[in-house]
Order: structure tokens, then sequence, then C-alpha cells
């Protein structure tokens, strides 16, 4: 995970290669994913605006999570680059993909994360 880091290619969730802490890394992506899924579709259905007050708890607990699973430290530089990093990896026809590879597959579909990740990168540029 350091030289990915190293290099600042690393986006949030991302899991690379095989070796013996993927199973791991990919265990605590997914349960990122489903936290910010959570966390962040909460604060929009009760209405809550990404740069209010209120989203504050929210944004503080999602990007705390980001920062255990990038291996980095909280702070202004952090919060930038997971924003970009965000906004990089937001695109919905990835989701689509996946949406469409699940049900090729039989399997359930995920649910949707595009609207989290809008919401948090929302906040994180509201500041």
């Amino acid at each position: 995970m350091e030289s990915r880091q190293a290099e600042g290619r690393s986006v949030p969730g991302e899991v690379e290669g095989a070796g013996p802490g993927e199973a791991c890394l990919s265990r605590q992506a997914r349960r990122t994913a489903e936290l910010l899924r959570e966390r962040a579709g909460g604060a929009m259905t009760a209405g809550i605006d990404p740069g209010s007050p209120p989203a504050r708890p929210v944004v503080e607990e999602l990007v705390a999570a980001y920062a255990e699973l990038s291996g980095r430290t909280d702070g202004p530089e952090f919060r930038a680059w997971l924003a970009e990093r965000l906004e990089i990896s937001h695109d919905s026809r990835y989701e689509r993909y996946w949406h469409l590879l699940a049900r090729v597959g039989g399997q359930e579909a995920p649910p949707a994360l595009s609207p989290s990740v809008a919401w948090l990168t929302a906040a994180l540029r509201a500041g």
C-alpha cells in the first residue's frame, strides 16, 4: 500500500495486485464503502446539505474511515487529496458496468454508491 501512496496513484477503496494483505484491504474497503453509503445516504435522506454544520459529524466519521483505509493522517492536505480522488474515481459508468456484470452473472447488484460519493465530495469541497 505504501508504494501506491508514494506514487500518489491510489484511489480510496482501491485494491491492486495480490498479496497477503489484499483480502484484509478488500474487506476494509467494502466496510468503508458501506459506511459511506449508510452515513452519506442517511444524510441525504434527512435533507442535510453537505456544507452545513449538521453534516460535520458525518463528514468527520467518513474522513476518519478513509484515512484509516489509505494509511494517511486526517488534515487539510488529506481532505484535498481525498476530494480529488473521489472526483477522479466517481464515474457513473463504472457503477453501471458493475451493475450489469452482476445482472449477467445472476447476482444482485450492489446498491448505488454514486450519490453518496457526490455528497461526500461536495462536503469536502465546502470545507
